[in-house]
């Protein structure tokens, strides 16, 4: 993310410059996940490592829907949204977490 950007923002950023898709609207936060890296750029004598924090957010596209990768992805895949489907795919755990709450919202 870059500073002053919502979650919304970068989603929207990071689809049209990661796949060249320009119509992603912004639906909700359906969780985070963490990464801890044990080492970065950022290291100094005292600290180590650099954690970062990824929102899974819900986008609808509304034009367009030709992938063109950027230089920095090496593949992509759409994915159903239903949770058990995902996890007999074997989708990160944290994407199953996300769409069982997506369910559970829409089924409320």
């Amino acid at each position: 993310m870059y500073k002053g950007e919502t979650f919304f923002d970068a989603a929207v950023r990071k689809t049209r410059e990661e796949t060249g898709l320009s119509g992603a609207r912004p639906i909700q936060i359906l969780g985070f996940w963490c990464t801890f890296f044990p080492t970065s750029n950022w290291d100094t004598e005292d600290q180590r490592g650099t954690q970062t924090v990824q929102p899974i957010v819900l986008v609808e596209l509304t034009e367009g829907c030709e992938v063109l990768l950027d230089e920095t992805s090496e593949r992509y895949r759409w994915i159903d949204l239903d949770p058990d489907l995902a996890q007999k795919n074997e989708e990160d755990k944290y994407i199953v977490e996300a769409l069982r709450r997506l369910k559970a919202w829409n089924s409320a």
